[in-house]
């Protein structure tokens, strides 16, 4: 008899591999719990529009509304050419529209977690696919959640020194990913103290295969760990399978005023910002309004999705630190 990892292996496979492209529209409303009005600014809704082929070509546009009511959009692409981010920054005298060229696709490498919405971050274990990371799985035994028997695993998110451990619980019929926590630590996880759990609240189906269409996350305080500090509530508007695309919408489409910055080698490719205006008295630099995308897919977003799979930090908080760090660079290039 076939044991519950091999048999959940093979039909999250299955489901993974069927498809030649998906695309997938999602919102997400960000209740901030442990978060005063002047604390630190941080996501209230986000939904991003993804599209992923099954060549490995990808596109993800995050907008992102935060609690001082501006409003943040970034979009993600990778292709044949590699991987960029795209997004704009204030220089403190002008406004520049910045494309960031890396080796990884943008918040992967840094966070360790599949970048794209939720419900599809709960086929991966941090950057593996589930149906491949179930080979090191621990079988815990199975419990029932939205009155379906689930089988229940723990799986290390990769190699020590990483601590994460996840246990996932999939239904037991189609193995689709119905929970998933999250521990930093072999104390938390033997007390039950999760650092953040993703839960569906339905379970639905598109084309004979089985999706969570309603769900939440919610992140624990560390301090307290029975608390919720973040809960994002998701909710799926629309996914499409089997399309075509064009390849070029998985790559920026630059523009003459556009900076662009290769940080595998350190080089700006596509200066455009003169001396006379570089940064005179402005020492400081911050993330500006929201750029008008330069690549969409189909119509703009209907529904949305929250974040990354940000177990730890929302997503405009991860964001904003690569936006320092793309200024950093910029000031030193100018500065010579």
């Amino acid at each position: 008899m076939q044991n519950p990892a091999s048999t959940a292996a093979e039909q999250l496979a299955w489901q993974m591999k069927s498809w030649k492209s998906i695309e997938i529209d999602t919102t997400e409303h960000f209740d901030l719990n442990d978060f005063a009005p002047e604390g630190p600014t941080l996501a209230v809704r986000s939904s991003h529009h993804y599209v992923e082929t099954a060549a490995g070509r990808r596109l993800l546009e995050e907008r992102q509304v935060l609690t001082n009511g501006k409003e943040t959009l970034n979009i993600y692409f990778k292709s044949e050419a590699g991987a960029a981010q795209q997004q704009q920054v204030d220089l403190g005298n002008r406004v520049v529209d910045t494309v960031v060229i890396q080796k990884g696709f943008p918040k992967e490498t840094e966070g360790g977690w599949y970048n794209c919405p939720e419900p599809l971050r709960s086929f991966y274990c941090g950057l593996q696919p589930l149906h491949d990371a179930l080979k090191r799985a621990k079988y815990l035994g199975t419990n029932t959640y939205l009155g379906r028997t689930c089988n229940e695993f723990l799986i290390a998110r990769s190699v020590p020194p990483d601590p994460y451990k996840l246990v996932f619980s999939l239904d037991s019929a189609t193995s689709t990913p119905l929970s998933v926590a999250v521990f930093d630590s072999d104390l938390n996880r033997e007390q039950n103290k999760p650092s953040a759990v993703w839960r569906a609240k339905s379970l639905d189906k598109i084309e004979g295969m089985s999706y969570v269409a309603n769900s939440e996350h919610v992140i624990y305080s560390s301090s307290t760990p029975s608390r919720p500090q973040i809960v994002r509530q998701i909710k799926v508007g629309s996914i499409n399978l089997n399309k075509d695309y064009d390849k070029s919408i998985f790559w920026p489409k630059f523009t003459p005023d556009m900076q662009v910055v290769d940080l595998s080698t350190g080089k700006i490719i596509h200066p455009t910002l003169s001396k006379s205006v570089r940064l005179e008295n402005k020492p400081n630099a911050s993330v500006a309004k929201p750029i008008n995308p330069v690549a969409s897919v189909a119509e703009p977003i209907r529904a949305a999705t929250s974040s990354n799979w940000s177990w730890l930090l929302p997503s405009c908080l991860v964001m904003a630190g690569l936006a320092i760090l793309v200024v950093v660079f910029l000031r030193r290039k100018f500065a010579n």
